[in-house]
């Protein structure tokens, strides 16, 4: 895993980590952390796991990545702030690949392929509506989702509805 911190200006190499190693970084309060994939070039769009820096903030403990992907799910999912910005999981729990759209009043706009068993995140709004489809039959939707400011993990199974 490596470290990363950035500002609106530039982005920050802190550390790369192995299994059960540590290390101490300097840090300021407000600054925010990235824990993010081996060379993501400090892209956090796919991190693992963001903290931002605290007054009593002692130390960051780094854990497995599923563990530390549970962790982000836990602390970064669902609806934050006043404008209805969304991070929502969407996960695949159907045994078999899917294609998951953005509902735009027409066939869709193609978000992501989602692999059984696996996630994707989608950075979303309040109000905004999904469906999901298999592989090969997009004209079949299996699933609709609608998200609420209480939208975080949704699963995806053959049922229509959610």
């Amino acid at each position: 895993v490596e470290l990363w911190s950035d500002t609106a200006e530039a982005v920050f190499f802190k550390a790369s980590l192995k299994d059960r190693e540590k290390a101490t970084v300097k840090t300021v309060i407000g600054e925010k952390m990235y824990f993010t994939p081996t060379n993501s070039g400090g892209s956090h769009e796919r991190a693992y796991y963001a903290i931002e820096m605290s007054d009593n903030q002692e130390k960051v403990t780094l854990f497995d990545r599923e563990t530390m992907e549970e962790l982000q799910k836990a602390q970064g999912a669902g609806c934050k702030g006043p404008d209805g910005r969304c991070h929502v999981y969407f996960a695949n729990k159907t045994g078999k690949k899917l294609r998951l759209f953005w509902d735009n009043g027409k066939q869709g706009i193609l978000q992501a392929t989602i692999r059984p068993r696996d996630e994707t995140v989608v950075h979303t709004f309040v109000g905004h509506t999904f469906f999901a489809t298999f592989e090969g039959k997009e004209e079949e939707r299996i699933f609709t989702h609608t998200v609420s400011k209480d939208s975080k993990i949704v699963s995806i199974s053959q049922e229509i509805g959610s």
